[in-house]
């Protein structure tokens, strides 16, 4: 039996969510800065191009115990140079603004393929 190649499975699932989809941001909060005007810490963040398809849910559904609510979307994001999402950051659709809620990685034998996020307005 070979082996499976991971590395090429994961570079199609790109070009198909590259393909499909459009360019997004992902927003990651790397930590804070203390702002002596105001005296408090203000978050920083890093920006990361993606690609990724945004759909809606359908019917009632939940992801990880948590009901998705109308207006949220389901979002599949490609692998690529920008770290892993995760609960909290953000995708940004021009001028929307999602804050992802869920992530579920797709990925068999520890090689992530995609990303699908919950992501809510």
């Amino acid at each position: 039996m070979s082996a499976v190649d991971y590395a090429a499975i994961q570079a199609g699932a790109s070009e198909a969510i590259r393909d499909a989809g459009k360019p997004l941001t992902l927003r990651i909060q790397t930590g804070a800065a203390y702002d002596p005007d105001t005296q408090t810490n203000v978050p920083t963040y890093a920006d990361h191009a993606v690609s990724g398809v945004i759909g809606n849910y359908k019917g009632r559904v939940t992801e990880s115990g948590t009901l998705v609510q109308t207006d949220d979307k389901k979002i599949l994001v490609s692998v690529g140079t920008a770290p892993e999402p995760t609960s909290g950051a953000q995708i940004i659709d021009g001028a929307t603004v999602y804050v992802v809620q869920t992530v579920k990685a797709l990925n068999p034998a520890g090689t992530p393929l995609l990303y699908e996020l919950q992501g809510r307005r």
